[in-house]
């Protein structure tokens, strides 16, 4: 696919999951890097990603609690 239609297809869709999928609430949007020395111990053992997975949301998902305003039921969620 051509640089030109990645860009058109990138575009449709996120406005796509914006408009349908997205509800309409305030989002935050969280990525997790992993060191360079640390990438071959993931990618040999590919389970691993699933505890790093688990441990940065019980890291992170109470901090966005607090942070809603009072009175909010905010939900986490993740991908």
């Amino acid at each position: 696919m051509c640089a030109s239609c990645h860009q058109r297809r990138t575009l449709i869709e996120s406005a796509f999951i914006a408009d349908t999928v997205c509800a309409p609430v305030p989002h935050r949007h969280i990525i997790l890097t992993v060191p360079r020395q640390l990438r071959p111990l993931f990618f040999r053992n590919r389970s691993l990603l699933s505890e790093l997975h688990l441990a940065a949301s019980a890291h992170e998902f109470p901090r966005g609690r607090h942070a809603a305003p009072i009175g909010n039921s905010s939900v986490c969620g993740k991908i």
